[in-house]
């Protein structure tokens, strides 16, 4: 999730541009206001949406790193596991059973 702060600075602008625009779809003035009003407010439902996107995206990218974090260390540590048990194991003998 987003930090406070860049939820801030995204989402502020987002509410300024709704509010101007339902403010001049409450004038109800000239046909203009009134397709400026829809824009506004469209453009701030638009960037509200991939705002959201955005934000479960990264939460996403997030996730998936320490994933493979938490996967590369079971890695690690199978690894140091096998070494320590197969210490030993293989050692050579110096009586071959011979003369």
């Amino acid at each position: 999730m987003p930090s406070r702060r860049q939820l801030a600075v995204v989402g502020l602008p987002l509410v300024a541009l709704a509010a101007a625009g339902c403010a001049l779809l409450a004038v109800g003035g000239p046909d203009w206001a009134t397709v400026a009003g829809l824009t506004l407010v469209g453009v701030a439902g638009v960037g509200a949406v991939s705002a959201v996107f955005y934000a479960v995206g990264l939460s996403e990218d997030r996730e998936r790193a320490a994933q493979e974090r938490a996967r590369e260390r079971a890695a690690r540590r199978l690894a140091a596991d096998t070494r320590r048990a197969m210490r030993g194991r293989f050692t050579r003998r110096r009586d071959h059973g011979g003369d």
